[in-house]
């Protein structure tokens, strides 16, 4: 533990002097969980712990170059090993973003770990915490090249490939391909997006395809979500489809919110999902959220019950 926060002072001296030539920020995100689940035990667990730093710095022809560190760790995992009745010192930190890229009038390129643009339908209806269990999208993609277009009349368009090399010239040069978009006009947004992976780059038994859209409309303190999204494997033997809806009602300070997922899959005997939401904001950079969602399934195997407050705190 000594030898870590040693290396941590060591990498923060040398750093000093880059992160003083360029504007950067320090930033984080930290939120415990108090998690009752069906046929489970209490736990308390680490749903976001995550700091990083970026920013920016002035380069030729008027455009920024760009970079972002981002790393998350779980202290309070109950899935892995660094429980609270473990050595938490053990837990290791994830990498969540690592990429460095330019931006101007052109556009914004950018190359390394970068977070999924298409996420963004999911976040239409998704739940308050990541609790929830069959989002069919990946959170980041590693080994990215991605460019975003600058906005026009409301209208942004993103394109990437993710080029994982294996050891040999046998493998597919380009293991993915992401292209997507989202048009913005008053309180109505919509978008949508498809991507590709190969088995190699999704450690599967298949290659893996994904459409989806979706879209939300705010007026006055309502908002409403709906998304839809189909992910396919190789040979299209497997096919899972997912609809979802959400309504948010914000009252001053909370912000109340429901949500349901009706779920037709190939690979799993789920069913359907509700979810019932509150969150208040103690301030700017705090807030207490309560979520509770009841998954159906087929078989009684697949079903859950989770209840859960947390705390998040960001800076």
């Amino acid at each position: 533990m000594k030898k870590s926060i040693i290396a941590l002072a060591v990498a923060g001296a040398l750093t000093a002097p880059m992160v003083a030539q360029a504007d950067a920020t320090l930033y984080g995100k930290f939120e415990m969980r108090v998690v009752d689940a069906e046929n489970a035990d209490l736990e308390v667990q680490s749903d976001d712990f995550r700091v990083g730093v970026k920013g920016d710095s002035d380069i030729a022809g008027g455009s920024k170059a760009l970079f972002n560190l981002e790393l998350e760790v779980n202290p309070e995992n109950p899935t892995s090993s660094n429980s609270a009745t473990a050595d938490t010192s053990a837990t290791n930190a994830v990498v969540r973003k690592a990429y460095v890229g330019a931006t101007g009038d052109w556009g914004t390129a950018l190359i390394g770990r970068i977070a999924n643009p298409a996420e963004q339908i999911v976040g239409f209806t998704g739940n308050n915490s990541e609790l929830l269990p069959h989002d069919l999208n990946p959170d980041h993609l590693g080994s990215a090249i991605a460019y975003v277009t600058p906005g026009m009349g409301g209208f942004t368009g993103y394109a990437a490939i993710v080029a994982e090399g294996e050891g040999n010239d046998a493998q597919d040069n380009v293991d993915g391909k992401l292209i997507g978009g989202s048009f913005a006009a008053g309180g109505l947004t919509v978008a949508a997006s498809y991507w590709s992976f190969t088995d190699t780059y999704v450690a599967g038994a298949d290659s893996l395809s994904l459409a989806q859209i979706g879209g939300q409309y705010s007026i006055d303190m309502t908002t409403i979500g709906l998304s839809y999204a189909k992910r396919d494997n190789a040979d299209g033997t497997t096919e899972d489809k997912v609809v979802g809806l959400r309504v948010d009602q914000k009252i001053g300070d909370l912000t109340l919110g429901a949500n349901y997922f009706d779920y037709d899959f190939d690979s799993s005997s789920i069913d359907n999902q509700y979810g019932l939401f509150a969150v208040y904001n103690l301030g700017a950079q705090a807030y207490l959220d309560f979520e509770y969602t009841d998954l159906s399934a087929d078989l009684a195997a697949d079903e859950d019950k989770i209840m859960s407050v947390g705390y998040t705190v960001k800076f």
